[in-house]
């Protein structure tokens, strides 16, 4: 996840901060970049579900927030669970009349 600030010239010499927090509130990662022109803050960390953006200076307007791609997660083949499915009965059928 990146975001791209825009800072005001006239004052400077702040920070500006990006967390990020899994879902129970645990800090995953943190970056502070100095109040220059144009800063972009970037983390990449797996899990994050909540973000906060602080600043030090008030001079900084935050835009052209992205994420990158979410990786696909696989799932099982539906002939594959059938199969599976159809070995678990038989295997059971087996052992009832054992």
């Amino acid at each position: 996840m990146s975001i791209r600030g825009d800072f005001s010239p006239a004052i400077s010499g702040g920070t500006a901060t990006l967390q990020a927090f899994e879902v129970n509130g645990l800090l995953l990662g943190s970056v502070t970049v100095p109040d220059t022109a144009g800063p972009t803050l970037s983390l990449s960390v797996a899990g994050i579900h909540s973000l906060r953006i602080t600043e030090t200076s008030g001079t900084i307007a935050f835009d052209d927030l992205s994420f990158s791609d979410l990786a696909a997660i696989p799932e099982p083949d539906p002939s594959a669970l059938l199969g599976l499915g159809i070995g678990l009965l038989v295997t059971f059928r087996r052992r009832r009349r054992l």
